[in-house]
């Protein structure tokens, strides 16, 4: 059985009137052997597709992620060092683009981490590089190249 992923996050908020924050935890404990780690650096390219597909490995494992694995928790990092270089996501077997309303967007240096839903596969989970303004954070376009994340998970081995 894996090792709990521990997840941190804090927001720091109205600085120009009234300082506060919110900050908390994205926890996971794996309940059993089926669920597995993923750990995978990879390039995103500028067509929407699975963001982790059947060749990548479980960690420590010889045993391959299946598309119906079921995501329980997941962290993904944007590793590019280029300000208008971002991804896209999307949950939901859709497209993930830079703007759609169920894509989540996540900029140069950036991190997300995500519990998900008990339904959420990696048939589920699409990525599509995109260009972000560089000043203020907005995606604004698909990006033509690639750009380089860092993706550890705990999936559901269900096969």
């Amino acid at each position: 059985m894996a090792d709990k992923a521990i997840g941190k996050s804090s927001a720091s908020i109205f600085l120009d009137k009234v300082k506060s924050s919110l900050g908390g935890n994205i926890n996971l404990e794996p309940k059993d052997a089926t669920e597995k780690w993923l750990y995978v650096s990879k390039s995103v390219s500028s067509s929407s597709s699975d963001l982790i597909d059947i060749s990548y490995d479980y960690f420590g494992l010889a045993q391959a992620v299946a598309l119906a694995d079921v995501v329980r928790w997941i962290c993904i990092k944007n590793t590019s060092t280029t300000n208008t270089d971002g991804i896209a996501i999307c949950l939901d077997g859709g497209a993930a683009a830079w703007n759609n309303n169920h894509s989540m967007v996540i900029g140069s240096g950036e991190m997300l981490i995500l519990k998900c839903a008990s339904a959420v596969t990696f048939a589920d989970l699409h990525a599509i590089a995109i260009t972000m303004d560089g000043t203020y954070g907005y995606p604004t376009a698909t990006n033509s190249g690639t750009v380089s994340v860092e993706i550890a998970a705990i999936a559901d081995d269900v096969s």
